[in-house]
């Protein structure tokens, strides 16, 4: 007799390139703005209906320096397939697992967090019990604090707490031109922040800018932020990712506030678009030594394949 066959769901979850804004906010704790883009992390599971030996590996494509060979689950993500196959009775070796990302780790870009949101997303659909992202985002948390890119749209949440405060739907015009570091941070042991009058006011500036799609506004505003990071992270390239923005008449930059990734804005909408970019991205790939690669918004939130 044939074995039953397993139950399986692909997911696909945008990364980052860091935040819009991140600050400690006197009243919500740590708040960021999330800044979804184009490159997607994909999670396969596969739940069978007996104990077959638990497989999970992540494979890497051969991207911006990142080897192609497959490699174990991470810690973080063993954890919540761990608590997720528990509370719906499931042994942990009916699962089979693969996560595929060209997304590198501790940068910046949400990799842990995408690897998460993907897993449970594919896992809710196998079994047949889709999870919600307003389950999704406190699954989460429980492991890490965490971008909320389990939303579609540009989403202010808390990093700590799974509460949203906010969800624009709206997709900026604009590019990030994104310098891929070698140097990683383990963002677990980061400097800690701390509540900072400013964080009101940015907060609230950042909300009315996305309300009214202020595009030069949002960039300055996601530069002030990093500047005011950058006693805690040191962002490599600071200093020149600026000075290039301002020659190449960018909005501003962005950079991972728990990692090392940054960005030049640019506004699509130039009518030398185009050329500018591919200029910008010659002059930082010489003048840094990094990969360079360019992202776009992409705020539709996760995608399931059955």
């Amino acid at each position: 007799m044939s074995q039953p066959e397993p139950i399986q769901a692909t997911a696909t979850v945008a990364a980052t390139v860091g935040e819009w804004l991140q600050v400690h906010h006197p009243r919500f704790g740590r708040v960021h703005v999330s800044c979804p883009v184009s490159w997607r992390t994909t999670a396969t599971v596969s739940v069978h209906p007996e104990a077959c030996g638990f497989t999970g590996h992540k494979v890497r494509p051969v991207d911006w320096g990142q080897a192609g060979e497959p490699i174990p689950l991470g810690t973080k993500a063993m954890e919540l397939l761990g608590y997720l196959a528990k509370s719906k009775g499931i042994q942990l070796d009916q699962i089979w697992v693969q996560i595929t990302s060209p997304v590198p780790e501790g940068k910046g870009f949400a990799s842990s967090t995408s690897d998460l949101v993907a897993i449970a997303t594919a896992f809710g659909h196998a079994i047949g019990a889709p999870f919600t992202p307003e389950a999704i985002h406190p699954l989460a948390i429980r492991v890490e604090a965490s971008d909320a890119i389990m939303f579609p749209g540009i989403v202010t949440a808390t990093l700590d707490q799974a509460t949203v405060l906010a969800i624009h739907q709206a997709t900026p015009p604009v590019a990030f031109v994104t310098v891929i570091p070698e140097a990683v941070l383990e963002t677990e042991h980061q400097p800690e922040s701390y509540p900072s009058p400013e964080a009101v006011r940015l907060l609230d500036a950042m909300q009315t800018a996305l309300t009214n799609q202020d595009l030069p506004s949002m960039a300055r505003l996601a530069t002030e932020s990093a500047t005011r990071a950058q006693d805690r992270i040191r962002t490599p390239h600071w200093h020149l990712m600026n000075e290039i923005a301002q020659e190449y008449d960018g909005l501003g930059v962005i950079i991972g506030h728990s990692g090392t990734v940054s960005a030049i804005i640019c506004d699509t909408t130039h009518p030398l678009h185009e050329s500018r970019l591919a200029a910008l991205t010659q002059t930082l790939t010489q003048a840094t030594g990094c990969p360079v690669a360019i992202a776009v918004p992409d705020l539709q939130g996760p995608t399931i394949r059955c």
